[in-house]
């Protein structure tokens, strides 16, 4: 039976879980703090758990206002993309009326501020998302190997990682692109997880929209 005399602080786990619960479990240790005789009648500990709670009101305060941006942040992307796909619309149907008072004369579409094509050269057609990425542990600890089909008019591709996949929001970082369909990444630590996704690029810059995302599990 161990000796309760020779036992030691355990510290409160502040890595490897979300903030909300390490913030939980300290509301719980200065609750508990508070009604402990021992160390309300110790000016150093007393001293202490004040400021921890002032720490603990503060992160909980910041943690608010993040949540509360990454809620904007959603929204205002939901709105922009609807925006644009709406813009889309407007300025096909403007290219549309332009053709048509033009009736093929360069000068005038250019005089309306947009460019001209030769009507027999071939348009590339639209780029096509990536269906589905699959991924699996790779032979090095904390690395992982992502996998995906080829896409309609692909030239390459954009990869985005996000290694807190508990916000899906982000933020999320881009990697070096290419014209692989594969690609090893790697997790800041062994078995770790983060979210994928994966969008074809064309020539001219053209991006298509992202794949869905997975979640990866890396090597241990």
């Amino acid at each position: 039976m161990s000796d309760p005399t020779r036992a030691l602080v355990r510290h409160v786990p502040l890595k490897g879980q979300s903030k909300e619960t390490c913030l939980q479990a300290l509301v719980t240790v200065c609750d508990t703090g508070a009604q402990c005789a021992e160390v309300q009648s110790s000016a150093l500990a007393k001293q202490a758990l004040t400021d921890l709670k002032a720490g603990v009101v503060k992160a909980q305060d910041s943690l608010s206002k993040k949540q509360a941006a990454d809620l904007a942040q959603k929204a205002a992307a939901k709105t922009l993309r609807i925006d644009y796909q709406t813009l889309g619309a407007l300025v096909r149907a403007y290219e549309s009326a332009v053709g048509v008072i033009a009736q093929g004369d360069a000068s005038i579409i250019n005089k309306a501020g947009l460019l001209t094509r030769d009507p027999h050269s071939t348009v590339p057609g639209p780029l096509g998302k990536v269906s589905v990425v699959r991924t699996k542990p790779w032979k090095h600890s904390a690395e992982a190997l992502l996998t995906w089909p080829k896409a309609d008019g692909a030239t390459g591709y954009a990869i985005e990682v996000n290694y807190t996949p508990s916000n899906p929001t982000g933020p999320w970082t881009a990697l070096i692109s290419g014209t692989g369909r594969r690609r090893v990444v790697k997790a800041p630590a062994p078995g770790a997880q983060l979210l994928a996704r994966i969008a074809a690029t064309g020539s001219g810059g053209t991006q298509s929209e992202w794949s869905d995302e997975v979640l990866v599990t890396t090597a241990p």
